[in-house]
């Protein structure tokens, strides 16, 4: 059984493709576009359990995603069931070198982390979310006054990360928040 902790947000399945089960995925780091081939494990949660599923078929779309068709996904009808859901790789398996050179973690790592204004010590919010709609992605944070605002997944604006306390500290631009 793999468990939700031994797997990294890697990225999102956009749409269904084609009428042989084919799915487009964009994916959060060019280093995971580069290690999904032919046999890669990729991880979809279904009914609530981690679940591999193979990858048999791989060619790019465009700059920004990959045409994908895994084993045991042969209908559109199959691959539909798929559109919208994240996609996850093992954190020890064949995409360990999809980290970030920087602090060697994906950024889905960081979902559940306490975000933290590096300046003055407040909390900013939960990061709840990656956000990969547009060109840069973007840290999805669930404010304590219920609100929401979106950091870019920059290493220029994080100051730090702390494992052991689970928060991610940084320093923004005055008015990045009010955005």
């Amino acid at each position: 059984m793999i468990k939700p902790s031994d797997c990294v947000l890697a990225g999102k399945v956009n749409k269904a493709h084609g009428l042989d089960g084919e799915l487009s995925i964009s994916f959060f780091s060019d280093d995971i576009v580069e290690s999904v081939e032919v046999g890669a494990c990729l991880i979809f949660e279904v009914d609530g359990i981690h679940t591999p599923f193979f990858v048999r078929t791989v060619r790019p779309r465009g700059a920004e995603a990959l045409l994908v068709a895994f084993d045991d996904v042969d209908t559109q009808e199959q691959a539909q069931a798929f559109v919208g859901k994240s996609v996850y790789a093992v954190q020890d398996g064949t995409m360990d070198n999809a980290a970030d050179e920087a602090d060697g973690m994906y950024a889905g790592q960081i979902v559940g982390y306490t975000a933290v204004d590096a300046d003055t010590g407040a909390v900013l919010g939960r990061i709840s979310d990656i956000d990969d709609a547009t060109d840069n992605v973007l840290f999805i944070v669930s404010r304590p006054d219920g609100g929401e605002c979106r950091i870019p997944a920059v290493e220029y604006f994080i100051t730090s990360i702390s494992r052991a306390d689970h928060t991610i500290s940084f320093s923004l631009p005055e008015g990045l928040l009010d955005l």
